[in-house]
């Protein structure tokens, strides 16, 4: 039935490990469905859901058995720690076999994801950084996290429309930047939807990228609709690769925001303009005090 149901997930090919795990927070044990896929841990809370909350990108940990007291009410057997710059990750497992395989799945899994040591380190980062320099990526080259954090809100928060109007946590941005993306901190969906915005804003390179932009620009003057889309189609075509992939993914992502809601829709293409048509000279124009104009940049997000 497991099997069956998990055919559904997102995560579902490529498996190092699978099953149930306590994890311990807070003093408290909590029962939770994790799946290790290329080094990366994602924790869902039963094996039923469809997408995960949360995941730990690892790099460099130590794993070691815990010896464990006097059997009581709360307390769990067959438990090892994980530990991760500084910070340590303690599970249970429901059998000394089973802990053997996790143990042995996520040191094996760091033996084969690891780089050398300074390639390591660039290839960590996240944001600010070009999407092939990123290197946890799914089938379409897309960073993994970025796709959980739209996965997330696609399963909770559709129909919102007050979705990207807060500022995004600074705690969660410090996961990322660290490796660990731990979404029990998330309070609310505006946390995952301002994580969504930051990516996209710190990227040195636009989805619809510099030198492509005044083109794009252009196709907002055309007047017959079938020629503005026949050359909005033929520009996309020519984006990169990686750029075209997120530019799919992200128009599936707003088109199902939106339901069909044309206020939504137009507050969605206000946001999304400014990430992804930006301006060369963005940080120059804001600097100075000036406004922007962004109507060509919402009008042309609009018709994509």
């Amino acid at each position: 039935l497991v099997e069956v149901q998990f055919e559904q997930s997102m995560v579902r090919l490529d498996l190092e490990q699978i099953g149930y795990l306590h994890k311990l927070r807070n003093k408290q044990w909590k029962k939770r469905w994790f799946i290790l896929r290329h080094g990366i841990l994602y924790k869902y809370h039963s094996h039923k859901d469809k997408y995960p909350y949360g995941q730990y990108v690892w790099k460099g940990v130590s794993v070691q058995r815990l010896q464990v007291g006097p059997a009581t009410k709360e307390s769990k057997h067959f438990c090892f720690m994980v530990t991760h710059k500084r910070r340590q990750h303690v599970f249970s497992a429901a059998s000394e076999e089973e802990m053997e395989e996790w143990m042995n799945a996520i040191k094996g899994g760091q033996e084969e994801s690891l780089y050398g040591e300074v390639e390591s380190d660039s290839r960590s980062k996240i944001l600010g950084v070009p999407l092939d320099s990123i290197e946890h990526r799914n089938e379409d080259g897309l960073p993994i996290f970025l796709t959980c954090l739209m996965d997330y809100i696609e399963a909770t928060a559709v129909g919102k429309e007050d979705l990207f109007t807060q500022a995004p946590d600074p705690v969660l941005i410090t996961q990322i930047q660290e490796g660990v993306l731990d979404f029990e901190l998330i309070r609310s969906h505006h946390a995952v939807a301002g994580l969504i915005q930051v990516f996209l804003h710190e990227m040195p390179i636009p989805v619809l990228t510099f030198e492509l932009r005044q083109c794009f620009l252009g196709v907002c003057d055309i007047v017959q609709e079938i020629t503005k889309v026949q050359i909005l189609h033929a520009l996309c075509e020519v984006l990169p690769p990686l750029h075209y992939n997120l530019l799919h993914r992200l128009c599936f992502f707003l088109k199902k925001l939106a339901n069909n809601n044309e206020a939504t829709l137009e507050h969605l293409c206000n946001t999304f303009s400014v990430l992804l048509l930006r301006s060369p000279k963005e940080d120059e124009i804001r600097s100075s005090g000036s406004k922007l104009d962004l109507s060509s940049e919402r009008a042309l997000v609009k018709e994509v």
